[in-house]
């Protein structure tokens, strides 16, 4: 990842976590440095007051894992191709291969549930706890948001904003952390039919954020250890 704009705050970091102390902070650096705190101590789960010398390997894994976001306070909802492009150079990556992971997305066809499914005429239907990995999912049971193309779908949930849970996902380091990624994903609902398809109920504007994400990092070739995580949902109807 590319760090150059960042340098001069992650010195600082750096130079807090060796001496343990903090010299005074630079004006140019000073918003985004506590911006960092905020994150990074809310992620931990701990008082915002701690010391970063404390957690000094958390810090610079986290720093690694969610550069520049970590620095910059929640934005102003953003345009969805901006918001894609912004996370896809964040990572290292060009115009030319921000091109081709929007053809990319516009070809990831979905499989969308019968819109006339009803839960109450389609027995047998067994609600069970089953464990999961989200990138199965191929579809929606909302009709607001069935597409036949993840972009599409990407347009559908901005009802509600998808740069904000481009943010969260990322703050929250999903892609690395199991802890984090149980707790980000906690409360999705989801049907399988009889073909073993999964489709989500509960939780599409995270989900399919997240599915979006996976893919661009797969693209440029970054580890991501969610790939095999899995969850359980709150429910699942497997009919």
């Amino acid at each position: 990842m590319n760090f150059n704009k960042y340098e001069k705050i992650i010195n600082f970091i750096i130079q807090e976590l060796k001496t343990g102390k903090r010299n005074e902070i630079p004006k140019d650096i000073y918003f985004e440095y506590f911006t960092f705190r905020m994150h990074f101590f809310k992620y931990l789960g701990i008082s915002e007051l701690s010391n970063l010398r404390d957690y000094s390997e958390q810090v610079l894994a986290y720093i690694n894992d969610t550069t520049p976001y970590c620095f910059i306070a929640p934005l102003d909802r953003q345009e969805l191709d901006d918001a894609l492009r912004f996370y896809i150079v964040s990572l290292g990556g060009n115009s030319k291969q921000a091109d081709e992971i929007f053809e990319l997305l516009k070809n990831t066809f979905m499989t969308n549930i019968n819109k006339d499914f009803n839960y109450s005429n389609n027995h047998p239907a067994i609600f069970e706890h089953t464990s999961i990995n989200l990138n199965n999912i191929v579809g929606t049971t909302i009709n607001a948001y069935q597409s036949t193309n993840l972009y599409d779908a990407l347009n559908a949930i901005d009802d509600k904003g998808v740069s904000s849970f481009m943010e969260y996902l990322i703050i929250n380091n999903v892609f690395n952390n199991q802890e984090k990624f149980n707790e980000v994903f906690k409360g999705i609902a989801t049907i399988i039919d009889k073909n073993g398809n999964i489709y989500i109920n509960e939780g599409n504007h995270r989900v399919f954020t997240y599915i979006t994400l996976l893919k661009i990092r797969d693209y440029l070739g970054l580890e991501s250890k969610s790939k095999n995580f899995e969850i359980i949902p709150t429910a699942t109807i497997k009919k």
